[in-house]
This record gives C-alpha cells, structure tokens and sequence, in this order.
C-alpha cells in the first residue's frame, strides 16, 4: 500500500490527498486489520478490526453459516502493527444437510408382461431435523419413460406424521427385454440427492394354441378345407393381437377368417383356416400372432398340406354295353356306372 501512494504522489503532486491517504492506510495498520472476504457468507469474522492494549487480549467471533451440505473451508490474514508476517487463520466446517431415506431404496419387477401394469410403493423418510423438499427427476429412456408416479415432488418437515412421504409408482412397457433404471432425487441445491433404482425383465405375455400345427394332409386342387384352432391368453390383461401368415408363394393358399382383435384375460377365441390350392405341390406355412406396438412374434403355429390334381377312373369299364337286353326303338335303357 505504501508503494502505491508513492506513486499516487508522483501522479498526481497533491501533499494534501497523499497527507490524508497515508494517515488513513497507517491507522489501518496500527490497528491490525484482518483481511477476509466470503462471497457465500458461510463464514463472517466480527469484529474485522480493532485495538488490543499492551497485556490484554480481545475476542473475535467467528460464525459458520453452511450454504451447502458437506465440508467448508476459508482462510483469514490479520495484519499486525510492526509485524512484517500477517497472521494466518483457517477456517474449517461441516455442513449437515437432510437426512433423507429410501424405503426400499430398490425394486424388482420380475417376469411382467407386455401391457401389463406392475406396482410398487417407496417411502421417503425424512430423519433429521432439517426439513427439505424433494422432486423426482425424469428418466428419458426407453424403459424409463414406461413408470409412472402418483407424486414427483413434496416437502418433508421434522414433526412426527409429517417426516414421510409415501411414492406409489406403476410400470408398464410396451417393450420386451431385461431393464435397470435408475431415478434421481433431488433434495435441494447442494445437497446430495438420493437415487432409486428400479430392475427387472419384461417378456411376451403368455398365448398358447392347443395345437402344435395344422396338417390338411391332402387336398384337391382348388378345393378348399378348413380346420379350426384355440387361441388361449394365460396372462391378467386383456390382448389386443392381430394374425399373420407370411406369402407363401402360391398367392395365399393358408388364409384365416373372422379372426377376433382381442382375447379377454385367461380365455380363448377360436381361429379358422382355410387352405385352398391354386396348384399342386406340398405346403407349409406359420400362423403368427403379433401385438401392436411391439416388435415380438408371441405365438407360432405350423401349417402344413398336400395339393394333387383328382383322379378319375370309370367302372366297370371305359366302354359301355347294352348286349346284354333287348333294347326297343325309341326306348331309353340305362346302366349306372
């Protein structure tokens, strides 16, 4: 500081500015100013300054006021009159933030079927004496987009029946496949947040034929035969379901009818097939049932028949007599055959 109003002096050659400003920084000095500066006021010196009188002491107040949960550090410099060395002082806290808690703090959901609704309920505890607020944060996933929560945000205070919040969440995915996702809750600026993690694996909901395959065995050609199979949902939602029988090169020779587009939980539709040749051959084909909306074959049935052209033979032989009676003029006779 001294040096800086020497040159001061030498730019602006005025006695009396330099005068005051010199006596000013002086009395600065003498009397020991502590040099400390906290933008985010976690910790305040007070007083900043003073006089301590030869064999005496004075009492500085140091107050840490946490902005933020977790350790804190500042340092201090006090100058002393006389003393070339400040005097150096650091400061140390921990901030106590919320005590939050996670009841469970994971989840399982195993086996759940496409469509099908699963539920779980959290609880949120708050065990400390800080009250906080809470919010969920979404999950933009794949899988995570499938839950859902009565509540995404509360407020917890410390009184007794007002510590808990009770999170009831559903998932539902259209998707099939193993998943592990982890939601983020927020407890406030600076504060750890908690993490719930949900797991599990969602598969093709349960459909049976109570048939293997469909085997026509032989048909004539351009004749047409129909077989009719069970279609069972074993699963505890209704399914919406369309049938599909991929090209099987003879301008669709498996064709289905009055087919129902949705099968009640734990019941049965009946499906009909009809194969009906253009050309000779053999055939076999798959009855497919699929979902919409999901990318999944849930139920496969063989199809399978035989086209020939008829055969057609005359008995008793291909040349017909009537040797055998008397056979007026202008009378009909006749034979079967």
């Amino acid at each position: 500081m001294l040096k800086r109003l020497e040159k001061t002096a030498i730019l602006f050659r005025n006695k009396d500015v330099i005068t005051r400003d010199f006596a000013s920084a002086k009395a600065e000095f003498q009397q020991g100013i502590i040099y400390f500066h906290d933008d985010t006021k976690t910790f305040q010196i007070d007083p900043i300054c003073g006089r301590i009188w030869p064999k005496s002491d004075m009492t500085v107040c140091v107050s840490f006021t946490p902005q933020k949960a977790g350790d804190n550090f500042a340092e201090a410099f006090c100058n002393v009159t006389c003393k070339e060395k400040r005097l150096h002082l650091q400061l140390f806290g921990t901030g106590q933030g919320p005590e939050a808690q996670l009841i469970p703090p994971s989840w399982s959901f195993n086996d759940v079927s496409v469509n099908e609704p699963a539920n779980a309920v959290i609880r949120i505890l708050n065990r400390g004496q800080i009250p906080f607020k809470w919010e969920i944060k979404p999950n933009n996933t794949a899988f995570g987009q499938s839950f859902s929560f009565d509540k995404r945000e509360g407020h917890l205070d410390t009184v007794f029946g007002a510590n808990e919040d009770t999170i009831k969440v559903t998932f539902m995915s259209k998707k099939v496949g193993d998943f592990s996702e982890r939601f983020t809750i927020e407890l406030g600026k600076d504060v750890p947040p908690l993490y719930l993690t949900f797991d599990g694996k969602v598969i093709a909901p349960p459909m049976k034929f109570d048939e293997q395959e469909l085997d026509f065995r032989r048909v004539p050609l351009e004749f047409e035969e129909v077989r009719k199979v069970m279609l069972q949902n074993l699963s505890n939602v209704p399914i919406e379901f369309g049938v599909h029988i991929p090209d099987d090169g003879d301008k669709k020779a498996f064709t289905t009818e009055n087919v129902p587009s949705m099968i009640k939980p734990h019941d049965k539709v009946e499906i009909k097939v009809k194969f009906c040749p253009k050309s000779e051959g053999q055939f076999n084909a798959s009855l497919t049932v699929t979902v919409p909306s999901v990318a999944h074959d849930f139920a496969t049935l063989t199809l399978k028949g035989v086209c020939q052209r008829p055969t057609l033979e005359i008995k008793p032989t291909e040349t017909l007599e009537f040797t055998d009676q008397v056979v007026y003029l202008r009378k009909p006779a006749t034979k079967d055959i």
